[in-house]
């Protein structure tokens, strides 16, 4: 039996190596898909906070769009606009600029709830200047574990729920950020703690004006799976509890946020449903705040998106 000719063992040489050549590429990519990206921003949901700082010297600039719907009723739509600028003073200590602004539509009859409210109500509003600092004694990116402290003071100059503007107001969030990463970082869970104390006061003519004190305690848990190299996949549940121990409310929202993220710019958007809402308030349901508007229960539905970009 002859053997095959040169020519041709030379051409079934040539096929194998163009081929193995493209299983190595394709190998490859498919590791580099796979792959956490190294040094990318993680940011992957729209409340809980990743326990990560800038590096040092570097800036980011974040902005922040959020829809809420459906406030009990029959119209009710607002818009909040956040904008921050951070700068990593070292690898563990950042510090931040946030301004904040919305837009509020709102419509009512005038019934139990709603009182003589002066709807419609279509406005836009000024709502806060303030500060941030977080210190990060615990990297996630060594040992898996990441835990961050930060503060937050504000000054407030409007209240987001009714548009209502403050003769004067101030607040400070703190917030305990955990992390926990797995699977390379591929899986991330997050969990927040966070106290948010104010003091505001209306202005009413003829009338005194005296500053009242609000506390929310708020608890934000996420968990998110990087399913390609810059993009990640999660699920998110917030719980937030106005006024605990006196007259207050807690409530509960859990959506799906959708992320990407390289080394300079990060994108998230989520949606968030209320699933539980607690007893009603014990203040009589004629109560009105904020020009004779009682908006006090909050949104069912939230849609976010968020963006970011170092430099």
């Amino acid at each position: 039996m002859k053997g095959k000719p040169k020519s041709c063992v030379i051409k079934c040489r040539a096929c194998w190596g163009a081929a193995m050549r493209k299983g190595i590429f394709a190998a490859v990519g498919l590791a580099a898909l796979w792959a956490p990206a190294s040094g990318a921003t993680e940011d992957p949901f729209i409340h809980a906070v990743p326990a990560q700082t800038l590096p040092k010297g570097l800036f980011e600039f974040d902005r922040d769009t959020a829809g809420r719907f459906d406030n009990g009723f029959p119209r009710y739509d607002a818009v909040d606009f956040a904008n921050a600028l951070t700068y990593g003073l070292t690898n563990d200590f950042q510090i931040g600029l946030l301004v904040s602004s919305g837009y509020l539509h709102a419509n009512a009859s005038a019934d139990a709830t709603g009182g003589s409210a002066n709807f419609p109500r279509n406005i836009w509003y000024f709502q806060s200047v303030g500060t941030s600092f977080t210190y990060r004694p615990l990297d996630p990116d060594k040992g898996g574990w990441g835990l961050a402290f930060s503060i937050a003071p504000e000054w407030k100059r409007a209240d987001p729920f009714n548009a209502r503007n403050y003769g004067g107001g101030y607040g400070v969030e703190y917030r305990t950020l955990v992390q926990r990463d797995a699977l390379r970082n591929r899986l991330i869970f997050l969990y927040n703690l966070a106290l948010d104390a104010a003091s505001v006061r209306y202005s009413a003519p003829g009338a005194p004006q005296k500053y009242e004190g609000t506390f929310d305690v708020e608890n934000d848990l996420g968990v998110t799976y990087r399913f390609a190299r810059l993009w990640a996949a999660g699920l998110e549940l917030r719980n937030d509890n106005a006024e605990p121990g006196k007259h207050g409310q807690s409530f509960i929202w859990v959506g799906p946020a959708l992320h990407f993220g390289n080394e300079r710019f990060w994108s998230t958007v989520g949606y968030m449903a209320q699933v539980y809402r607690s007893a009603p308030s014990t203040e009589p349901a004629s109560t009105v705040t904020g020009d004779n508007i009682y908006l006090r229960a909050q949104e069912r539905h939230e849609i976010v998106f968020r963006g970011g970009i170092r430099f």
